[in-house]
């Protein structure tokens, strides 16, 4: 079977081969033949302009044609997974916003820990969220900056206690795939934190535009991993913005006050089921959308459902409330 490394490999010394043959022959008939009349000059002739004219048009040519290729069959598709009544124009609109998709996350790993910073009123929240983000696109884009949600009154501000960016460049010819990492904790972001009226945090731009961390390039990954501290009421959610496509997404709830509390999660307006995992609480769903939330709501269990000290997360059955549905 030929792989697709061998089969570049092939086209890199194959085009210009065949330009290089085929000038080579014109060349000759040129100055080794009196008239090209002759049948065998006239043969040359004609298969060196062939050679030189199949070369040129497979480097100028290839890129146009498998753009055009990808369109057609992302039409087709779309035509095909919506039926053929769907009205054209939405099969166009749908085709061109998938078009113009630059990145998409591989995993989006979300790890939420709660504890009661004024028990059975306001809770504290330590959100770490990782992500593998790959440019899918012909060119290159930068790292983002992170962003919390806003705090509520009497309570500590939204705060990013930890930010790591890791941008891996693609592996190209003999050069082996490179990775430029940097870190910064909580009193290193200090000045670059901005705050809002809404109690809501965000970092600056000019944080990673300072650090020298390169753009992300066309087939090149950035893996992100942020923490966060935020206050929440006993009852209360915790809304989470995917900002691109994500092919996994897994969520997962643990903390001293996870045993008080009733959850029910959702990704968008598809319920995500939540399962006992030792202290902790898991759920996982497939592909989303971009733009799409990861909702996590919870409130106060009663005290019949409550789990006792040392036995762990609460049970599967628990976790979803009338009081939610």
């Amino acid at each position: 079977m030929t792989t697709k490394k061998n089969k570049s490999v092939w086209l890199r010394f194959l085009l210009p081969g065949a330009l290089a043959i085929g000038a080579l022959l014109v060349a000759l008939v040129h100055f080794a033949f009196h008239s090209k009349d002759e049948w065998h000059g006239d043969l040359l002739s004609s298969l060196g302009e062939a050679l030189f004219i199949a070369g040129l048009l497979g480097y100028c040519v290839d890129g146009v044609l498998k753009t055009a290729l990808v369109k057609d069959v992302a039409g087709l598709v779309l035509k095909t997974l919506w039926g053929t009544n769907a009205p054209q124009e939405y099969v166009e609109k749908l085709r061109d916003s998938i078009g113009s998709i630059d990145r998409m996350s591989s995993t989006v790993e979300i790890s939420i820990e709660l504890s009661w910073y004024d028990v059975g009123e306001i809770l504290k929240a330590k959100c770490t969220t990782r992500s593998i983000k790959h440019n899918i696109s012909r060119s290159s884009w930068g790292a983002s900056a992170p962003w919390l949600g806003h705090a509520i009154d009497g309570v500590p501000r939204s705060e990013i206690e930890d930010f790591e960016v890791i941008v891996t460049e693609p592996a190209i010819e003999n050069r082996v795939a490179v990775s430029h990492r940097e870190r910064w904790n909580v009193e290193q972001l200090q000045p670059f934190v901005q705050v809002k009226e809404d109690g809501s945090a965000t970092l600056r731009e000019e944080l990673i535009a300072a650090s020298g961390l390169p753009e992300i390039p066309p087939a090149g990954t950035c893996e992100s991993r942020v923490v966060g501290t935020t206050y929440h009421r006993a009852i209360g959610d915790q809304p989470l913005i995917l900002s691109v496509p994500a092919l996994s997404v897994a969520l997962k709830i643990g903390g001293p006050a996870l045993r008080d509390l009733d959850f029910r999660a959702r990704i968008g307006a598809d319920e995500l089921s939540l399962a006992p995992a030792g202290e902790s609480l898991k759920g996982e769903h497939g592909f989303s959308h971009a733009g799409i939330a990861v909702w996590l709501e919870w409130c106060p269990m009663s005290e019949s459902a409550r789990a006792p000290a040392g036995a762990g997360a609460p049970q599967a059955e628990a976790t979803t409330s009338d009081q939610r549905s």
